[in-house]
């Protein structure tokens, strides 16, 4: 549907495939004996990139795993828990892993289990998620008994994905001009239609693309729908790998679109001159309630390949959605004028960057 509609406004389109590693969960579990012998058995998620395998060890409580939070070596052959939130969960494992960690639990910061969460890449260690009761409730017997030590398994096995991005160029009038990427990802998780995340944002790249078709005939204008976000970014991240480095050096800016249609606090983050962009536009358009990216989301969509690549990017976002990653992410839910609101920005920012 996507290249049928970018083929409609005279894009070039091509459908690049990837072929990507994804862990499935087979039964994960975190056991442990609480002080007054009740044996406990927790259902743990094995976060997307996880290493494989059991152990043994004693766990250890380090809050939210923030940088110098913990000791050095204080986690050497320990489990450590922590809480979702303020940091990407690889970053929380960088943190762990530097302290000696051999094991890492991360448990939710709102009620319900860890679902569909990814690290930036694999790792050799197991990286398990918990609800958020049952964090509560091992942290609580960590606070009773410090010398608790558990079982920590992590049975997941590794599978061969295929999917394809959906691309569509509108070339410029000269060769090797600077180009423009706009993208969003067109998947989602298992457990939502994916209506804002992020169906809104694919939509809004489609509508971008039809209004600037025939604009900026002195740039390259690129319109990506990405696959696999929800499984660690893997179709922006295999786009970026098979970009040449002399393309590489012509992208002038990379704007992505995630999740914007539900909420009125918006995000935007990224390079400092795109980001300054983005507010001044938003504060055009009479959007007052437009905010810096919280450090937790700067890596965590599509444009974050890019970025690692050295390419400039923006990323704009609301994150406060109640049906996140749930059968509630409906339709029925979109605010279109969410959508325009940042389609407008979107436009503003390229404006502003050609002119500057």
């Amino acid at each position: 549907f996507i290249e049928n509609y970018f083929k409609q406004l005279g894009l070039l389109t091509e459908r690049p495939r990837a072929e990507f590693t994804n862990i499935v969960d087979k039964g994960s579990t975190i056991t442990y004996t609480e002080q007054g012998g009740q044996s406990i058995s927790l259902k743990g998620n094995a976060v997307n990139l996880s290493g494989t395998g059991k152990l043994t060890a004693p766990f250890s409580y380090v809050g939210l795993g923030l940088d110098g939070q913990i000791p050095t070596n204080s986690l050497k052959g320990k489990i450590a828990l922590m809480q979702r939130g303020q940091l990407t969960f690889s970053e929380k494992l960088a943190n762990a892993q530097a302290a000696g960690a051999i094991g890492v639990v991360i448990y939710n910061n709102v009620a319900g289990p860890l679902l569909n969460v990814t690290l930036s890449k694999q790792t050799s260690i197991p990286v398990l998620g918990l609800s958020q009761a049952d964090g509560e409730k091992l942290r609580d017997e960590l606070r009773v008994n410090k010398n608790l030590t558990g079982e920590l398994n992590a049975n997941v096995v590794s599978e061969i994905f295929k999917m394809t991005n959906v691309v569509g160029v509108r070339p410029a009038n000269k060769e090797n001009a600077p180009i423009l990427i706009i993208g969003g990802h067109y998947d989602s998780v298992p457990a939502g239609p994916g209506a804002n995340d992020n169906a809104s944002g694919t939509a809004l790249v489609m509508e971008i693309a039809r209004v600037l078709q025939g604009s900026y005939p002195g740039y390259e204008l690129r319109f990506i729908a990405f696959a696999g976000e929800e499984i660690g970014l893997a179709g922006s991240s295999d786009y970026v790998r098979q970009m040449s480095q002399d393309e590489i050096a012509r992208v002038t800016a990379m704007i992505n679109i995630d999740m914007i249609s539900v909420g009125s606090q918006l995000y935007a983050g990224g390079a400092p001159e795109l980001t300054k962009l983005a507010f001044t536009a938003a504060n055009a358009e009479g959007i007052t309630n437009i905010q810096p990216i919280p450090k937790g989301l700067e890596g965590a969509s599509d444009h974050f390949p890019f970025q690692e690549a050295g390419i400039p990017v923006l990323f704009l976002n609301r994150e406060a959605d109640p049906n996140y990653h749930l059968p509630g992410d409906t339709a029925d839910k979109v605010q279109p004028e969410r959508l325009a609101q940042v389609g407008k920005i979107v436009i503003k920012v390229i404006d502003g960057l050609i002119k500057n």
